[in-house]
């Protein structure tokens, strides 16, 4: 029996995704946990993971990214089409969870902080201290190239630890900006 071509680009593909499914599960898991603390982040990883399965292109970073943008939009919009507006009004789209970080704590402030930035400086930060991403992988999502990304990266460290500063006793002395932002990461789950 003969295979065609389709069918042996079928397999290899097939075996490409389990091994990109490998490498990247947990920072998939990582991601959609703080990107969505109202819902679970394994049901949003799998569907991602389906998403992917359906694509044409081989699978990439930035394909990854943009997937994961789509699961936890689809998942606020299926949580707000079950909720009544004033309950967002008083509380927004959390939904109690025992391991959801207390806002009032040191590390909830810190977000609060992170709130202040820019897009683009909160995105760089967010990839790398709280998605545990190298710069080549942040240059791959982003488009850009790793001087440009290391650039990008100690501009929004600087802005962040001025922000820092401003609030004064957040910051123990001898404590990284990295450090201090990758510890205000909500959740639990990390990159492995």
């Amino acid at each position: 029996m003969s295979l065609c071509s389709s069918d042996i680009v079928g397999r290899v593909s097939g075996l490409e995704l389990d091994q990109f499914r490998a490498q990247y599960e947990s920072l998939v898991l990582t991601a959609c946990e703080w990107r969505a603390m109202h819902a679970d982040p394994e049901v949003l990883s799998a569907r991602v993971f389906a998403l992917l399965e359906r694509q044409k292109p081989p699978a990439s970073l930035r394909t990854l990214y943009r997937l994961i943008d789509k699961v936890v939009a689809e998942s606020f919009a299926a949580v707000a089409s079950r909720r009544p507006l004033s309950e967002f009004m008083a509380g927004g789209l959390r939904t109690p969870r025992p391991d959801l970080p207390d806002e009032n704590d040191s590390s909830g402030r810190l977000r609060l902080l992170i709130a202040r930035l820019g897009d683009r400086d909160r995105e760089i930060l967010q990839l790398a201290h709280w998605d545990q991403l190298s710069e080549p992988e942040i240059a791959e999502i982003l488009r850009l190239d790793r001087a440009a990304v290391a650039s990008r990266l100690i501009r929004a460290e600087a802005k962040y630890a001025r922000l820092v500063a401003r609030e004064g006793n957040l910051r123990p002395a001898n404590e990284a900006i990295a450090d201090l932002f990758a510890a205000a990461k909500p959740g639990v789950q990390t990159r492995h």
